[in-house]
This record gives structure tokens, C-alpha cells and sequence, in this order.
């Protein structure tokens, strides 16, 4: 009975060990999967902030775009009014140049 006894203290010894040995193994992979996970988060934040950089550079390059369009369109329109100004000079000098007689000086 003691033999027995000794044979399952035995048993329960290494039962034991093998525990403790199971149980560090599962702290130390606790501890890498949670340095994993900081990795992860920080990677997650790290890609949402590029992500919102990006969404505000957009935004300001479509403003930007927007502003420079506003500026294209009001140097049209002013080269438009210029244009029609120059054809209506041009044709008031033609007016003037049909209506005067010849002004060329005369051979004596």
C-alpha cells in the first residue's frame, strides 16, 4: 500500500511538473500573442491615421482643384469680354475707314 502510495505521489509529482511546465508555455505564449496584439493595434491606428491624412489631402486637393477652376473660368470670361471689345474697336475703325474720304495727300 505504501509502494502505491509513493507510485501516486510519483505520478502526481510529475502531473504536477508537467503543469507548471504547460502552464509557463501558455504564460509565454499570452505574452507574445499580446505583444502581437499591441503590434496589431498600433498597425491598425498607424493605417487609419494615413487613411485620414489622405481623406484631408484629398479634400484639399479638390478644393485647390475647385479654386484653380473658379480662376479659369473668370480668366475666360475676361479674355472673352476682351475679345469681343477688340472685335468691336476693329470694327468701329473699319466704320471710320469706310466713312472718311481719302486722306492721302494730294500730288500738286
Amino acid at each position: 500500500m505504501e509502494r502505491e502510495f509513493r507510485d501516486v505521489v510519483s505520478r502526481l509529482n510529475g502531473l504536477c511538473a508537467t503543469v507548471e511546465r504547460e502552464f509557463g508555455e501558455v504564460k509565454s505564449e499570452l505574452r507574445h500573442a499580446e505583444k502581437q496584439n499591441v503590434n496589431i493595434l498600433a498597425m491598425f491606428v498607424s493605417v487609419v491615421v494615413l487613411a485620414c491624412v489622405a481623406l484631408l489631402l484629398a479634400g484639399y486637393a479638390v478644393s485647390t482643384a475647385n479654386s484653380n477652376r473658379s480662376l479659369i473660368v473668370e480668366l475666360v470670361r475676361q479674355s472673352n469680354e476682351q475679345a469681343q471689345q477688340i472685335e468691336q474697336a476693329a470694327q468701329q475703325v473699319d466704320q471710320l475707314q469706310e466713312g472718311t474720304p481719302d486722306t492721302a495727300p494730294h500730288k500738286r
